[in-house]
């Protein structure tokens, strides 16, 4: 099993957007319309480092307009938007956090880009592990969103989506389904929304489905999810989707299908500057390690770190995931020394932060405990065993692979203890 990675589309070129390009048609050419425009142009069609180049030119030229004037939040939280696509994380945090500021929750005109403010914001917490933060962000953005846009709205279906991923991530994921199931219907309901809204919900449901280890339900949503964005010619959302089908795969073993999707979307994301690159080769990594190609899955694992810290800093629980990764190559490779320097860490920061039913902390404690096991660490690889098996006991059904594998290593594990345990009560130490 592996971390739940979220689906970070928003709603807002699909609504925000389009909204203030009928407003924006109206008024003189300007320095400002001219550069808002073309960054927006530039965001729909996934070209997210120009986007920040445009949006940065309308952001300096936007200070010139007086107190009150939505145009200032307005490029503020779509430039931060472009950050987020392309990783500069701190820096879209800081805008959307300014935009908030000059936004009032009391004036109609504010509500739309307030919710989606907010959201995007939820998004940034969520990317850092502060799951809770996240969902009081979303629950805060769902009033003016409906009061906006009304029950059935893209705005409430966006953000309903990402309530149901928090939930995911804390492991509530029958919350989570039923919150998803809800934006699902609401989407094939409603003839006014996008097809890509219809296509992101269902990849959400899909990666819950991937979280409950049910594949095949998990298939049909990822591949529903790819015919839809195909069709809609969004390349964004066809890799996003390429990408949960890869993971579904590699999480069947099957790395043969696996790695063509999980390239295909690592070059998507790669040709438009999307931060998501870094979580596609993280799977292209877990992939190529599951078939025993130790370095090479290394190389994919070290370098999504590297892009990892370069656009979000070093605390981000993502670099735990793949610090866990890392140390699987090497115990892969029987060199337990380096493969314990990676996994250490990992362990607090996940234990920091996991709840103590989810499959990702589990992970962590199992390759721990192999560690240990190798460095005759007996009673800390005990302990570590113990957690493991206890988190999937709990959350998977007996024939599923992550549980199988952890009883079979801690039965072997388990010989060799008893034997120790006992030598050690027959000959205490002095």
């Amino acid at each position: 099993m592996t971390a739940y990675f979220r689906d970070r589309r928003s709603f807002v070129l699909l609504s925000i957007i389009p909204a203030i390009a009928v407003v924006l048609s109206a008024q003189n050419q300007s320095d400002w319309v001219a550069n808002y425009n073309s960054g927006v142009e530039s965001l729909n069609v996934a070209r997210y480092p120009e986007a920040v180049r445009f949006l940065d030119a309308a952001a300096q030229q936007a200070r010139d307009f007086p107190d009150g004037d939505l145009r200032r939040p307005r490029t503020k939280s779509v430039l931060a938007t472009a950050c987020q696509y392309t990783g500069e994380f701190d820096r879209a945090e800081s805008l959307f956090n300014e935009a908030r500021n000059a936004l009032d929750a009391s004036r109609p005109q504010d509500r739309a880009l307030l919710a989606f403010t907010l959201d995007g914001l939820s998004q940034l917490r969520y990317e850092r592990g502060r799951w809770a933060e996240a969902e009081e962000l979303l629950l805060l953005a769902l009033d003016p969103c409906i009061q906006s846009s009304g029950q059935h709205s893209l705005c409430a279906v966006t953000v309903r989506r990402h309530l149901g991923e928090v939930y995911a991530a804390l492991g509530k994921s029958g919350e989570a389904e039923k919150i998803l199931q809800q934006a699902v219907d609401i989407s094939r309901e409603a003839p006014s929304l996008p097809v890509s809204a219809l296509a992101s919900t269902l990849r959400s449901m899909g990666s819950v489905r991937l979280l409950q280890a049910r594949y095949s339900l998990a298939k049909s949503l990822f591949e529903e999810s790819l015919e839809l964005s195909e069709k809609a010619k969004d390349d964004p959302s066809v890799a996003d989707s390429v990408l949960g089908l890869g993971r579904m795969y590699r999480l069947e073993h099957e790395t043969a299908r696996a790695l063509p999707l999980l390239n295909r979307a690592a070059r998507i994301y790669e040709t438009s500057g999307d931060a998501s690159l870094s979580t596609a080769l993280h799977e292209l990594g877990l992939a190529l390690k599951d078939e025993g190609k130790f370095a090479m899955s290394r190389q994919y694992l070290e370098r999504a770190t590297d892009l990892l810290q370069q656009s979000r800093g070093t605390g981000h629980l993502t670099l735990a995931y793949l610090q866990v990764g890392i140390a699987e190559t090497y115990v892969g490779e029987r060199n337990y020394g380096e493969a314990a320097k990676h996994v250490q860490k990992a362990v607090e920061q996940e234990a920091a932060v996991l709840p103590d039913s989810h499959n990702e902390l589990a992970r962590a404690y199992l390759v721990a405990a192999m560690v240990e096991e190798h460095q005759h660490e007996l009673v800390a690889a005990d302990g570590h065993y113990r957690q493991a098996l206890d988190i999937y006991r709990r959350s998977l059904t007996s024939d599923q692979w992550d549980l199988k594998r952890a009883e079979q290593l801690y039965q072997n594990f388990a010989k060799g203890y008893r034997k120790y345990r006992s030598l050690s009560s027959t000959f205490p130490p002095e």
